[in-house]
């Protein structure tokens, strides 16, 4: 049913509302909610209505409080109510990015502007370290956030929504990805990754939409671009928002289409793919400001997915460690004393897991013993703690630019140390020119 209060539609809402993912056994939509009761069930009049006989005519209550607070009910249904895998047996919060399971719906709150934020919770449930196999590569998951995440995207996985995957640089949005593409329909076609923060903006059409030979200065043969090279299964297009007006436009022309036009052709090709998409800026501001395509960011707004920041789950940090060390270390035998690893739960980790397995294969490669300790770590890692106590020591003594420099410095490193020096990663993840950031290297002494 669809009345004043709840509205299915395919664009995104502003970001004064609350909407509603949900995903059945036959297709996805999206529903904003207003405040006031919304009754979800099988029944016609129901606001939110489940067309499934396991759901009942009135089968739970969602209520969107004056305070902008969300809660759900069930209201004595037959197969009852599932919040976040455990059953409702009493009126609770609903979290935006929490799954709520009736019947074979999963239903998931999302506030307007695109971003799963959850509250901290006071305890830790999740105690088990899960490994899965995606690929050449392993997804370790020993969190609460991090196991969410993951449950939400394998429910996501059956639908056709667009995934929109959302969180700081090197949280993982690939893998994210591959887990998603390997649990869907499509598992069996290609799964195509491009960066498009890495992709010069004068190769970025071809890159994307392929090339007629002679096209261009270079174009010796033709050649398919990543669009059509996914056909038949899942384009995953990392940092979305790197890509400039004049490429959004022709790349919302393709999704609307399902139809690309290589460089120096005229007759359009048929494209059949799923798009997967991350970024690490908040595109709304980004739409503000003029950056990016609001009707592109209304075509890929099906389902974000945000990934917490590695500092948000210590839990998993200890997983992680072991694991990266592990691996980089082969048949050795390599571990983290207590005293290191203290010394990386303390670290911001600003470059996140990618920072963190970088670190761990430097120290395979670099350890002497069986068993690594404080001195054996990185020292853009150990020497955190005691930079940042000098700094706050020393602050009501320095000048503001001497701090601004000595942030910057620190910032540069860190971006190196998370990308293995590689200049043009580390430019794109601190949104700065290649140029600016090769003088700064210079400027503080910090190439090899």
């Amino acid at each position: 049913m669809t009345d004043d209060r709840t509205r299915t539609h395919d664009l995104a809402p502003t970001s004064s509302t609350l909407r509603l993912i949900v995903i059945d056994a036959e297709r996805s939509r999206v529903i904003d909610l207003s405040p006031g009761d919304s009754i979800v069930g099988r029944a016609e009049q129901a606001d939110v209505r489940l067309d499934d006989a396991s759901v009942s005519k009135q089968h739970a209550r969602l209520r969107v409080r004056p305070d902008g607070g969300v809660s759900v009910a069930d209201l004595g249904s037959r197969n009852g109510t599932r919040l976040d895998g455990r059953p409702l047996t009493e009126e609770a919060a609903l979290e935006p990015g929490e799954p709520l399971e009736i019947g074979r719906s999963t239903l998931v709150l999302q506030r307007g502007d695109g971003v799963l934020r959850r509250p901290p919770r006071a305890a830790s449930t999740f105690v088990d370290v899960r490994r899965v196999a995606l690929g050449d590569d392993t997804l370790v998951i020993a969190d609460d956030a991090t196991a969410r995440a993951y449950a939400l995207l394998g429910r996501l996985a059956a639908s056709t929504l667009t995934v929109c995957v959302l969180g700081e640089t090197g949280t993982g949005k690939e893998l994210a990805a591959r887990f998603l593409h390997d649990r869907s329909p499509r598992a069996a076609g290609p799964f195509v990754s491009i960066n498009c923060a890495a992709v010069a903006e004068s190769l970025a059409e071809a890159e994307l939409f392929g090339h007629a030979r002679g096209a261009f200065t270079g174009a010796s043969t033709a050649r398919a671009g990543v669009i059509e090279a996914a056909h038949g299964g899942t384009l995953f297009l990392d940092e979305i928002g790197e890509l400039t007006p004049p490429i959004q436009a022709k790349l919302l022309r393709a999704l609307e289409t399902r139809s690309i036009v290589r460089v120096g052709e005229v007759e359009p090709r048929r494209v059949d793919l799923r798009l997967v998409c991350a970024t690490h800026r908040d595109l709304d501001v980004e739409v503000r400001e003029g950056r990016f395509r609001n009707d592109l960011r209304f075509r890929i707004a099906g389902a974000p997915v945000h990934l917490a920041a590695l500092r948000e789950r210590p839990r998993e940090l200890r997983a992680l460690s072991a694991y990266f060390l592990t691996r980089a270390a082969g048949s050795r035998p390599l571990s983290l004393s207590d005293e290191a690893l203290a010394v990386l739960q303390r670290h911001p980790w600003p470059g996140n897991v990618r920072e963190l397995r970088n670190a761990m294969e430097w120290v395979a490669a670099t350890c002497e013993g069986a068993e690594v300790g404080v001195s054996d770590l990185p020292e853009s890692v150990k020497s955190h703690g005691a930079a940042a106590s000098a700094a706050q020591q020393d602050r009501g003594s320095r000048g503001l630019a001497d701090e601004v420099r000595d942030l910057e410095r620190r910032r540069i490193a860190e971006a190196l140390a998370a990308t293995g020096g590689n200049k043009t990663r580390a430019a794109a993840m601190l949104a700065m020119p290649i140029r600016t950031l090769s003088e700064k290297v210079k400027q503080y002494g910090l190439g090899k």
